[in-house]
């Protein structure tokens, strides 16, 4: 409820109605993209629970695919995994210059791999999370993203912001 009562105060502030329906609307949708299956759906389950409409890939080749087929506000993108990796599905979706926020997320440091969230920011992520996050950690995180620019909305690409700007913090979350 805190993400919908954020959302209707951006849209009231950028001069939208708070209508039920306009709040629906409103929502930004999400585009999850990590290849574990469990983190995913323990996602999707926290963000439809936030109002929002979640759609979700396995990893970067089939969440590009979904990117161009549909109105998508976020990304939030594992950096590891098959086929296309974070990195390379964040460089595509900016190729565009499409208007997209995007969260990287990674758990390379508990793997033993190189941490990639800094090249990631560089490479035009709005922002970074690091594994094992909280939900609140999560839900933060995407407020202040859509907070950067107005709330975009997947119902009027024209409220969409530029989305490459560089952004000029690290979060680093563990919980």
């Amino acid at each position: 409820d805190h993400l919908l009562d954020r959302c209707a105060e951006v849209n009231l502030r950028n001069g939208c109605a708070a209508s039920s329906t306009t709040l629906e609307r409103a929502m930004p949708r999400i585009l999850i993209v990590d290849d574990e299956p469990n983190l995913r759906a323990l996602l999707r389950r926290i963000l439809e629970h936030e109002g929002h409409t979640v759609v979700e890939a396995p990893d970067g080749r089939h969440g590009l695919l979904l990117w161009r087929d549909q109105l998508i506000d976020l990304v939030l993108t594992d950096i590891y995994m098959p086929e296309k990796d974070g990195i390379e599905l964040l460089v595509a979706i900016r190729k565009t210059r499409r208007p997209t926020k995007i969260i990287c997320m990674t758990g390379a440091s508990e793997r033993g791999l190189l941490n990639l969230n800094p090249a990631a920011e560089i490479m035009g992520a709005d922002r970074t999370l690091s594994k094992p996050f909280g939900k609140e950690a999560l839900l933060s995180t995407i407020i202040d993203v859509l907070m950067e620019e107005g709330m975009a909305t997947s119902g009027d690409p024209a409220s969409h912001g530029n989305g490459v700007q560089r952004s000029d913090r690290i979060i680093t979350i563990l919980g």
